[in-house]
């Protein structure tokens, strides 16, 4: 005797739930790009996504700008006597919360190198090399330090958009008069150079906006 089935019956089932083409993933951190069209606050975004799915705590200093702490394991010694505790129980599970404390510290010193070269291989080489004029890109670069590396990245690409001079006080407590233009020196930079100053200016394509731009830093003493 045929058994006979239904076209339908063949067909494989459907694998749900499925994501839409056009759906952006958290593993889509974009490249950091550096410049008026920095793409800075999309960057940290997906960044702050991925560095928490993949770190956890350690990746929401993405975020809050400091490393996660850790409280102490607190106890009462009293508790701990041989008549309180005459199993051992509590001084067991006291130790063990104290191995599982400095197993958590390991774990996210391990993870720093590993988050450091995760936002490293998403930057640019332009926003590379402007990173590498901070003064103390030598030791944290060396140490591996993400947080000084984030911390860096939002220093040196936040002003990278058309703002006014006014914006910038002098170190005399001054400022200039309040003209638009593209300004690319941060007066927090590592500290202010010209030659900071010239690496900003290379991604300026206008002769007379950086003459005018060099004549402004010069004014406010942003260049050495």
């Amino acid at each position: 005797m045929k058994v006979f089935t239904s076209q339908a019956a063949k067909q494989p089932p459907l694998s749900l739930p499925f994501k839409r083409a056009t759906e952006k993933s958290p593993e889509d951190i974009p490249i950091l790009t550096y410049g008026t069209a920095s793409n800075i606050l999309e960057f940290r975004k997906q960044l702050s996504i991925k560095a928490q799915l993949e770190y956890g705590e350690l990746g929401r200093m993405i975020d809050t700008l400091v490393y996660p702490t850790f409280a102490p394991v607190s106890y009462n010694p009293n508790d701990l006597t041989p008549t309180a505790d005459p199993h051992g129980l509590i001084k067991k599970a006291v130790e063990q919360k104290i191995v599982n404390l400095e197993k958590d510290i390991h774990e996210m010193n391990k993870n720093k190198v590993k988050l450091y070269a995760m936002i490293w291989g998403k930057m640019s080489v332009e926003s590379r090399d402007i990173v590498k004029l901070h003064a103390d890109y030598a030791t944290f670069s060396t140490t591996k330090d993400p947080l000084q590396l984030v911390r860096t990245v939002i220093d040196t690409h936040r002003f990278t958009r058309t703002t006014t001079v006014a914006a910038i006080s002098k170190r005399d407590g001054t400022v200039e008069s309040s003209t638009p233009l593209l300004l690319w020196v941060s007066t927090s930079l590592f500290p202010p150079s010209k030659k900071g100053l010239m690496q900003h200016m290379k991604y300026i394509p206008s002769p007379v906006m950086q003459q005018s731009l060099l004549k402004t830093a010069q004014s406010i003493s942003l260049v050495n």
